[in-house]
């Protein structure tokens, strides 16, 4: 993920405009088919934040959590991104060990009871405030379409667990997110159809 700054000759108005540095964030060990994006919202002056659902067709949903600081003229802290993932509804059959960027870990459940053989995600919305999702799933070889439904706003927890080299990790423990099932139907197709999740 990229952000990039507006070219200062846009922005010949504003007398206070400063050149910005481009801030970039590595997805390392996941290659995402689709992301649906929140709308931000601004925790303080110098922090917008927002929520991410983004699709693995290996490993599953992601949600993450996106922090972008932009100080003010008093503050002498740099612009920053900072992205963080927060829970997951994972399709693997173990527990995920994903790098997050930093030299850290993310350590992800063990796959949903009931994902015993392979499924996919047709299509997936986000609420605008990034508290709700839902999505439309279908297990391989057959034609039922679940749409699940979930709250995003989860706690995320940091623990410390010594490595094979005995030598202290940082390793952020994931928690899963919790889908359930609110429709099912036969449909060949779902994509595109589910285009408003509120909140």
């Amino acid at each position: 993920m990229e952000l990039h700054p507006l070219p200062l000759a846009l922005l010949e108005h504003r007398s206070d405009c400063v050149e910005l540095p481009i801030l970039r964030h590595r997805f390392a060990s996941v290659t995402f088919r689709s992301v649906q994006i929140s709308d931000w919202q601004q925790n303080n002056p110098e922090t917008i934040t927002l929520t991410a659902l983004a699709y693995e067709a290996m490993l599953g949903l992601f949600v993450y959590n996106i922090i972008i600081a932009m100080p003010t003229e008093d503050s002498t802290l740099p612009p920053a991104l900072d992205i963080r993932l927060q829970s997951a509804w994972t399709y693997a059959a173990g527990k995920l060990r994903l790098q997050d960027g930093k030299g850290g870990t993310y350590l992800t459940p063990y796959r949903n009871a009931q994902h015993r053989g392979g499924a996919f995600v047709s299509t997936m919305s986000i609420g605008a405030r990034g508290m709700r999702a839902l999505w439309v799933e279908r297990q391989s070889g057959q034609m039922v379409k679940n749409v699940m439904a979930c709250n995003l706003l989860q706690p995320m927890l940091n623990i410390g667990i010594p490595g094979e080299d005995d030598t202290e990790q940082r390793i952020t423990r994931i928690d899963g997110i919790d889908g359930k099932k609110v429709f099912k139907l036969h449909s060949y197709d779902l994509r595109g159809k589910v285009a408003i999740c509120y909140a």
